[in-house]
């Protein structure tokens, strides 16, 4: 497979909206990613039973896209193996796919999230959170489980940042390694 390379953010942003797969520089490894806009419309556009028929078509896609992108580091790989990690520019899409804004604020759980957020956004962050319900049909999740990451460098903070969705991504490393 030809990889091309992108250092422009538009240019990034037009490979995640044509749904091919990225390499990005995370902290500590390169990673593999796939867009998730195509999600957003398909929520908005359709209704009723078409909703529910897109939602399942899109599903299958991003299944596929997953295939694509665990092959470029893998020999096989079978959904369900492994669960690729919700990249995200902050709180809004922390929120929005996960049951963090449905936490009692005065919970345990909600306060030590929100300090690791807001006091120490210069350093990554990966949380183990409940998918919010409207997402379980479409991201990949473990038992309504998913892990949600918040990253520190640079380029891949201004790609989620402009691209205004959030990337599913696995580290680029082989399996095990």
């Amino acid at each position: 497979m030809p990889i091309e390379v992108c250092s422009e953010i538009t240019e990034i942003i037009h490979e995640l909206n044509s749904g091919k797969v990225i390499a990005f520089p995370t902290e500590t490894v390169y990673h593999f990613g796939v867009g998730l806009k195509k999600t957003e419309e398909i929520k908005e556009e359709s209704k009723g039973e078409a909703k529910t028929d897109a939602i399942e078509d899109y599903a299958d896609e991003i299944k596929q896209r997953l295939i694509k992108m665990y092959n470029t580091k893998v020999k096989t790989y079978r959904i369900g193996e492994t669960c690729p990690v919700l990249m995200i520019s902050g709180m809004d899409m922390l929120c929005k796919y996960t049951n963090f804004d449905t936490l009692n604020h005065l919970d345990y759980q909600y306060k030590v999230i929100n300090l690791l957020i807001k006091r120490y956004t210069r350093y990554p962050v990966t949380l183990i959170l409940t998918i919010n319900s409207d997402y379980t049909d479409i991201l990949p999740n473990r038992g309504g489980k998913i892990a949600v990451h918040l990253p520190s460098h640079p380029k891949i903070k201004e790609v989620l940042e402009e691209y205004g969705y959030p990337i599913l991504a696995t580290s680029a490393n082989y399996t095990g390694q």
